[in-house]
């Protein structure tokens, strides 16, 4: 079992990293967007299978698995992790973590024509911006930046 229990350990952050750097990347060919839904899947999926995940742990999986459906263009799949994404986010209590959800909320809504529901989104991200610390606000306002209305 401690090997199966660090495999889980293993790929639900390798998968999650490689996830990440193909989201930074400009790199929006088909394929590169397939496998960035795959690993983001692959990382929930390895998340869910740990005793030690969090509602944190959960709640960022959720985030990059709304950000990769965004990204593919299934802007309903978006909305839907987005919403898990929040539900996980207000467990924490922690308010960097409801912000970036609030986040991928808004880009999930722009994304199925929800306009004014995204910028009410965005509003509450930046109001919960103004409330951090400067770096995780620095943080969450550059994803605030990239939102494309």
């Amino acid at each position: 079992m401690e090997d199966l229990a660090e495999a889980h350990r293993r790929f639900s952050k390798d998968a999650y990293n490689a996830a990440a750097d193909i989201l930074w990347s400009d790199d929006r060919s088909p394929e590169a967007v397939q496998r960035l839904l795959t690993l983001a899947h692959v990382s929930f999926w390895h998340w869910s299978q740990r005793p030690d995940a969090t509602a944190r742990n959960l709640s960022i999986a959720h985030w990059m698995l709304s950000r990769a459906h965004e990204v593919a263009g299934d802007g309903h799949g978006a909305l839907t992790q987005a919403r898990l994404c929040m539900a996980a986010a207000r467990e924490t209590g922690e308010p960097y973590f409801i912000g970036g959800a609030y986040e991928a909320t808004a880009r999930a809504l722009i994304a199925v024509r929800r306009l004014a529901d995204a910028r009410d989104a965005e509003a509450e991200a930046r109001a919960i911006a103004s409330e951090l610390e400067p770096e995780a606000a620095k943080m969450l306002i550059a994803q605030l930046e990239t939102l494309d209305f």
